[in-house]
């Protein structure tokens, strides 16, 4: 599935207009047991830097319900630009072997085992990652209970500035038997995850 969509999600994250779209695909292949969300482009976001109408954005994505850092993974910062382009494939193995009591609540992995990052491409507006991001244990059955949330933010040294987002998942309010305030796709979210 792919398209470009504009959520009314942005969470609490200061006065910056959220504003533009993200421009994505996202498929589960089933024979690699992994869900890939390709990061194309952003159009028409937001200026963090009001004065020189410009941003530093990069593009981060969480496989709910898991929001530590083996269920976080985020494309290359692109600078100076308010249209950047990424090409970039996030891919999705989820380790959400849940156990029937479990609630849907995973705690974050401390163990800075599963950290990864992206080189960094520096004075371009169109940079190329060829990168790929994995995790590990991702089913079909997950599909129900699972979204993907893709968030996209300007980078400083010292603080990065939320600039807007979107969650693709069913909707459905709650994941794995549990309420969640995570599990809210709009209607149009929702149609493209059952595309996928």
């Amino acid at each position: 599935v792919s398209g470009s969509v504009m959520s009314v999600y942005s969470g609490d994250f200061g006065n910056l207009e959220v504003k533009g779209s993200v421009q994505f695909a996202i498929d589960y292949v089933e024979s690699l047991k992994e869900l890939h969300v390709f990061v194309a482009q952003c159009k028409d976001l937001a200026a963090a830097d009001v004065k020189k109408q410009r941003s530093d954005p990069y593009v981060k994505t969480y496989l709910l319900p898991d929001k530590g850092k083996m269920g976080k993974k985020k494309t290359l910062v692109v600078k100076k630009t308010l249209n950047p382009v990424y090409n970039e494939i996030l891919r999705a193995k989820s380790f959400l072997q849940l156990e029937k009591s479990t609630s849907g609540t995973i705690l974050p992995d401390t163990s800075r085992k599963s950290r990864q990052k992206t080189r960094a491409v520096g004075k371009t507006t169109n940079p190329v990652f060829n990168h790929t991001m994995v995790y590990d244990g991702f089913r079909p059955e997950d599909l129900m209970e699972a979204c993907v949330e893709l968030t996209v933010w300007d980078h400083y040294k010292l603080n990065n500035q939320f600039m807007g987002g979107l969650r693709i998942g069913f909707g459905t309010g709650k994941s794995y038997g549990t309420e969640v305030d995570w599990m809210d796709s709009t209607s149009e979210e929702v149609a493209l995850w059952e595309k996928m």
